[in-house]
């Protein structure tokens, strides 16, 4: 049974809405270890958190690392971690029969409209952050079974995919990828083309104290020290090429803009550990440039900012780019990399 719900800050009774699947997991944790919900000592690992959310294992990792980052949870010798550095002595639990707080109107069993509302952008993340590192196969029952849904649900959302040029069906099956060199170039082109006039266009509808709070939030970055979680590097170009070049009115071309970011915005994992402090400084200084600009009412300076953004951007993705996935790469279950 699960008790009441929580938030990331722990208040009781407050829905998460418009999270990534691997953000709302490891908030919800995080919740539930500083109450003492997960007292230390308990054990989770990707299968244990998975069957609680009624997710894939692939969002399940990516929250775990983040714990691990904030060191609130440690590895173990063999396999999972445990709350907490290892003082305690180890719980294996049921983590919803140990009282875990899911968030308000969270439905693990899959049968809300709210679980489906969130399986397909999971699933177009998951795969998209694959094309970068070769030609996968998608096995449409595997997907079915992975979230625990019907064959038909999973043929719908490859469907779906395979509308925005990500999945292909060839004889009977699905196929992603690969991405190449040129069509990262393409990609980008599109997205400095598009997402400067997008900008413009989003600009008098972008209110004011949320350009300011995604402003606070990269300005911690630029001087930063340390290198963030990949998890915080992929929130804070969602503030910037998510939340505001996609308030644009026109539809249209808020669609062609999203056909082309989805893949890169989603490999900002596995391109993570090539990512240098300096990098990260620049990001969050063209950032607060687009930013600063939009406060000041210039849409025109912070369409051009944003632009040279992308432009160097591109850049560095060019040197990153790599046909072999890193070692830490981990493709979800119901996917195959071909030989």
């Amino acid at each position: 049974m699960t008790r009441a719900s929580a938030s990331p800050a722990g208040k009781v009774g407050e829905p998460l809405v418009g999270l990534p699947m691997y953000r709302l997991i490891a908030d919800t944790l995080q919740s539930n270890i500083r109450d003492g919900t997960l007292p230390d000592g308990t054990v989770v690992n990707e299968t244990s958190v998975a069957k609680a959310f009624g997710t894939s294992r692939v969002p399940a990792a990516a929250a775990l690392r983040e714990l691990e980052e904030a060191g609130l949870v440690s590895r173990l010798a063999r396999r999972g971690f445990q709350v907490g550095q290892g003082a305690g002595k180890l719980h294996r639990v049921d983590l919803l029969e140990a009282g875990l707080v899911l968030p308000e109107g969270f439905d693990t069993a899959g049968g809300s409209r709210s679980h489906r509302a969130r399986l397909y952008p999971e699933v177009e993340r998951e795969i998209s952050a694959c094309l970068a590192y070769g030609k996968f196969t998608v096995n449409e029952s595997g997907l079915a079974r992975a979230y625990g849904v019907s064959r038909t649900i999973a043929h719908e959302i490859l469907v779906r995919l395979e509308r925005l040029d990500i999945a292909r069906l060839e004889g009977s099956r699905w196929y992603v990828g690969p991405l190449s060199m040129d069509d990262l170039r393409n990609r980008y082109e599109m997205r400095w083309l598009l997402e400067p006039a997008a900008l413009m266009r989003a600009a008098p509808l972008l209110g004011r104290p949320a350009v300011t709070r995604a402003l606070r939030r990269v300005e911690r970055y630029v001087d930063a020290e340390t290198r963030p979680a990949a998890t915080t590097i992929l929130e804070l170009e969602q503030d910037l090429h998510l939340d505001m070049v996609l308030k644009s009115p026109n539809s249209e071309m808020c669609s062609a803009i999203y056909r082309s970011q989805l893949p890169l915005l989603s490999t900002h994992y596995t391109f993570q550990k090539g990512t240098s402090v300096e990098e990260i400084r620049s990001m969050a200084r063209e950032h607060v440039a687009v930013f600063r600009r939009l406060l000041a009412g210039d849409a025109a300076g912070a369409a051009e900012a944003l632009e040279q953004h992308l432009r160097s951007a591109f850049d560095v993705v060019i040197e990153r780019y790599q046909a072999s996935p890193p070692d830490d790469f981990v493709a979800p279950e119901y996917m195959s990399r071909e030989a």
